[in-house]
């Protein structure tokens, strides 16, 4: 990986995705998630978001606009409550 990290979380209280870096920072450089966390493939992840979160895994393609959205807004911590800018 090459640049900051880029990532879009499911928001459990905004029932959204948002880009969100900082926030997956907490949980993929913790060790107290260590045994919590995993690498997957898409077919796993679409699984997972359909059964697990009741929603759809966004395109590969949207999941890259909602990233250049988030670093263009500076939003690390996700969108603002209001969802603008």
């Amino acid at each position: 990986m090459t640049g900051p990290l880029e990532a879009i979380l499911w928001s459990v209280p905004r029932k959204a995705w948002i880009y969100a870096p900082a926030l997956a920072v907490r949980f993929l450089f913790d060790d107290q998630y260590r045994e919590r966390t995993q690498s997957l493939d898409r077919i796993a992840a679409e699984r997972i978001a359909h059964d697990v979160l009741a929603t759809e895994l966004p395109s590969e393609e949207t999941l890259r606009a909602m990233c250049e959205e988030g670093k263009r807004m500076g939003w690390d911590y996700g969108p603002p409550r209001g969802g603008g800018g």
